[in-house]
């Protein structure tokens, strides 16, 4: 399963610095993001969350532990089958490209235009609440075209941990909800936290990784999705244009970590909404060419996957994630294709509407 949006907001895109302070009712937007990104990526602490979607609540717990400057994180659900999934990271030095979005900073992409947050997002405060405890800033983001989600955050007065995250589309429509009911600091976790089995010796330092693509088992070929003839984006030359430098670096481990691997994707976007920029690449056997975009709060992955005798199509959703499974014709046979994503339907489909085979320059 994947735990979507709001999660990735928490585990991934957020950016980081080494300062975390106390927040209050005065912050300012900027500092609450940035608070954010701190607090997320460099504490350690434990929590116990609901995760609502499609009519179904799900409870987790989560353990995140930075040891040595680098992230880890174990989340176990408390209902259903027993089974847990672990997340190990970067250094907490790195900052990608959606965390320097994030941040409120901004990318220069290869044409020469420059992109940050605040283009495709409106910001406003919502005053404060109290979540698991504890007292809570809420920030409202209205996206500014229907290519991404709306959301509501809860960022914890305290700690700038994220405690509560509420996924929107449209005006009423509310994909999911992700909100702590417990969470306490650890200062003195260890590696232990994480791998429970390494105090018996029953267990190595192999993290368990979900993978993100869809499994073709399960489907729901009857959703269908109205796409715009005309929608405001990013026309890119075989997505080019998307890749991106952010100026001025911070130091040389930053920039490397804003650069993502030169895609080598027989098929890329020639359309991506305003503001994505690639964020990742990778090649696996398994999985075959992924590119990821961002726009610093928003996620999709594209897939060009293995080459199959039958034509495959199916949408499936989950929460807020969408997933986009199709196939084109290549030498009397068909390549699958999936797009990935916490995003709107109509996105995937516009997206995987406009792959085209890169120009070779």
């Amino acid at each position: 399963m994947k735990i979507a949006l709001s999660l990735a907001i928490v585990l991934a895109v957020v950016g980081v610095s080494p300062a975390v302070s106390a927040l209050d009712k005065t912050s300012s937007v900027a500092e609450i993001l940035n608070q954010l990104g701190n607090s997320t990526k460099s504490q350690n602490y434990r929590g116990e969350f609901t995760y609502e979607h499609d009519g179904t609540i799900d409870m987790l717990r989560v353990v995140h532990a930075v040891i040595d400057g680098v992230e880890y994180e174990r989340i176990y659900h408390l209902n259903g089958p027993e089974k847990s999934f672990m997340r190990e990271g970067q250094s907490i030095d790195c900052v990608t490209a959606g965390n320097h979005l994030l941040r409120g900073r901004r990318l220069t992409l290869s044409s020469g235009r420059m992109v940050s947050i605040d283009q495709n997002y409106q910001f406003h405060m919502r005053g404060e609440e109290r979540i698991a405890g504890r007292e809570a800033l809420i920030l409202q983001l209205l996206p500014k075209d229907p290519y991404r989600y709306g959301m509501v955050l809860g960022v914890d007065k305290q700690t700038g941990l994220l405690t509560k995250a509420v996924i929107t589309e449209g005006q009423k429509k509310v994909w999911e909800r992700i909100q702590f009911v417990s969470l306490s600091l650890d200062d003195d976790m260890g590696i232990e936290a994480i791998y429970p089995d390494l105090a018996t010796g029953k267990s190595s330092l192999a993290p368990l990784v979900e993978s993100s693509m869809v499994d073709g088992s399960v489907v729901d070929g009857s959703v269908t999705t109205e796409v715009p003839a005309s929608p405001e984006g990013s026309m890119i030359d075989n997505s080019s244009e998307a890749s991106a430098s952010a100026e001025p670096p911070a130091n040389d481990a930053d920039q490397d970590c804003r650069q993502p691997a030169a895609s080598k994707a027989p098929l890329q976007p020639a359309w991506v909404p305003n503001g994505f920029v690639l964020s990742d690449y990778s090649y696996s056997d398994e999985d075959g060419h992924m590119e990821t975009y961002t726009d610093g709060l928003s996620v999709f992955s594209i897939f060009i996957g293995r080459v199959t005798d039958k034509p495959s199509q199916a949408v499936v959703r989950n929460g807020a994630t969408v997933s986009l499974l199709t196939s084109v014709p290549s030498d009397n046979q068909f390549v699958t294709i999936t797009v990935v994503g916490e995003v709107p339907a109509v996105t995937a489909h516009r997206v995987t509407q406009s792959l085209r085979v890169p120009v070779v320059k």
